[in-house]
């Protein structure tokens, strides 16, 4: 009995929705993979000191994040199309609009809208700079000993 609901279930399955959800799978590996994460932490520390908390976007902002957007989307289909040789981006692209909101959600979706929202990006980066000026804080002169006698 159990077999015949797993076979029902598994014909329910549209073939798009099957390869939707394998494109998601494979972007999350993609995404968390040690050579992406390392692209976007030397990203990060090349230009973070650039930004600053100011309400005034400076020109440079916009032209890192394209630099930084052009290389994720580049190396993004790059990995999905020698990982899954039947992907085509326009496709993806395509089946990403079809889906309701409600379909979107989890952190691959959020990483995707990121990539064109300027003030996420800027977020990331104000993040990173405020992490690594906190690794580099010298609190050696704040502990001070003094004995009682």
């Amino acid at each position: 009995m159990d077999f015949d609901l797993e076979e029902t279930i598994s014909k329910s399955i549209h073939p798009q929705d099957e390869r939707f959800d394998t494109v998601i799978g494979e972007l999350e590996e993609i995404l968390m993979d040690e050579e992406f994460l390392e692209f976007q932490h030397s990203f990060f520390n090349k230009y973070s000191h650039i930004f600053t908390d100011d309400e005034e976007n400076k020109l440079e902002y916009m032209d890192i994040f394209e630099k930084y957007t052009a290389h994720v989307e580049k190396y993004i289909a790059q990995r999905l199309t020698a990982n899954l040789k039947w992907f085509k981006m326009e496709e993806f692209l395509e089946q990403l609009k079809e889906r309701s909101s409600e379909e979107l959600e989890g952190d691959v979706f959020e990483l995707l809208e990121s990539l064109g929202d300027f003030n996420v990006f800027k977020e990331m980066m104000l993040a990173h700079k405020l992490e690594k000026n906190r690794q580099h804080i010298d609190l050696s002169g704040l502990l001070f000993v003094n004995s009682r006698k």
